[in-house]
This record gives C-alpha cells, sequence and structure tokens, in this order.
C-alpha cells in the first residue's frame, strides 16, 4: 500500500510538472509568433512607407490620410442616432467622453477606440476620427481602401497606416511624412494587436437605407 501510494504521488507530481511545460512551452511559441509578426509588418509598413512617398501605391497596407477625418472635438458633437450606428449603447457617455479629450490635447487611436466598447465603433473610429481630422462632416471610409499608384503625401502629412498578416496580428501606425528616403515616415503613435474579424464593414454600417 506504501509503494501504491509513493507511485500515485509521483504520478501525480509528474503530470502537474508535464502540465506546466506544456503551458510554458505554449506561452513561448506563442510569444515567437508575436514577436515574428511584429518583425514582418515593420517591414512591410517601411516598404509602404517609402513607396508611398515615391507615389508607387501602399501595396498592402491600408493607408488614410488623416486630415479627411473629422476632429475628437468634431466627434463630439455628433447626434446620439449616429453614435448609436457604432453601435453604442450610451452615446450621452461616449459625447461626455469626447468633449474630455478635446480639451485635454491629441487623442491616440488606442484612447479613442478604449472610449467605448461597441464592435462597431472600436473597428471603426479610428478611420472616421482623428487627433489631425480637419474634415466638417463624418466620412464614411471605403474599407480596404489602399492608395494606388499615382497619390503622394505631401510633405509634413499625417496618415494613418495599417498592415495585417492572415492570423491578425496588426501594425497600425499613426505617422508623419519626412520626404526623406532613408526614413520617410516618423512615428507619431503605434498600436500593435490582434484581430479575429471585426465584424461589420466600416462603409457598410454608414450605408443609407434605400426607399421606395
Amino acid at each position: 500500500m506504501a509503494a501504491i501510494a509513493v507511485s500515485l504521488s509521483l504520478a501525480v507530481v509528474a503530470t502537474a510538472l508535464m502540465a506546466r511545460s506544456i503551458g510554458t512551452l505554449r506561452a513561448a511559441r506563442a510569444d515567437f509568433e508575436r514577436t515574428r509578426a511584429e518583425y514582418q509588418l515593420a517591414g512591410v509598413q517601411q516598404r509602404a512607407a517609402l513607396a508611398l512617398m515615391m507615389g508607387s501605391g501602399s501595396g498592402s497596407v491600408i493607408a488614410e490620410r488623416e486630415a479627411a477625418k473629422i476632429s475628437v472635438a468634431t466627434a463630439a458633437d455628433l447626434d446620439s442616432g449616429t453614435l448609436s450606428r457604432f453601435g453604442v449603447k450610451n452615446p450621452e457617455r461616449l459625447t461626455a467622453w469626447l468633449r474630455d479629450a478635446a480639451a485635454a490635447g491629441p487623442t491616440p487611436p488606442a484612447d479613442l477606440v478604449a472610449a467605448d466598447q461597441a464592435a462597431g465603433w472600436r473597428a471603426c473610429a479610428p478611420a472616421m476620427i482623428s487627433a489631425f481630422g480637419r474634415a466638417a462632416s463624418l466620412n464614411p471610409p471605403q474599407d480596404g481602401s489602399r492608395i494606388e499608384t499615382g497619390v503622394k503625401p505631401g510633405l509634413g502629412e499625417v496618415w494613418r497606416l495599417r498592415a495585417s498578416t492572415p492570423k491578425g496580428w496588426t501594425d497600425e501606425r499613426i505617422v508623419r511624412f519626412t520626404g526623406v528616403s532613408q526614413r520617410p515616415a516618423s512615428v507619431i503613435w503605434r498600436r500593435f494587436y490582434r484581430s479575429v474579424g471585426e465584424g461589420k464593414s466600416c462603409a457598410a454600417i454608414f450605408v443609407q437605407p434605400k426607399h421606395g
């Protein structure tokens, strides 16, 4: 009986050690995958910024001119119906947050995304609202829009560049174009995250319903 008890104890310890080792291995693999994706997308971003500066398009990177979006202050004046189309359940609370953010200074995209938990807001707010926005009204984005050959950012212009892997790793940057080929764009803000689907497309949620 004593031998059986000892054997069972050893088996329990061995099982626990094996489970711990498997967990450590999985964590290491996850870290490796994240690091590999981060380096891969950093290279994609650099090439896209250089290509844009040269007027050669953005390749696989989604590129958006920040000036074409509305500012955070303008977003604070959006009516509750418009905010509801983002999926926002409490427009009044979000409006108050936007007013405070506009008064506090430039708002990073990560803070804008975190202002509400609605999937539509989290996926689409950075594509339509910017700390560098100058548009007078909300402009629905063209989903998946990539800048074609011939479009060239002006010196000092601020753009949002977003590159993703098939597994959902995303490198999103707000950059200012420098006009220098060795460093075509300086990064103002960067957000690296993993997204598994973003629900309805940003353009689709703002399509006006047809009548008649």
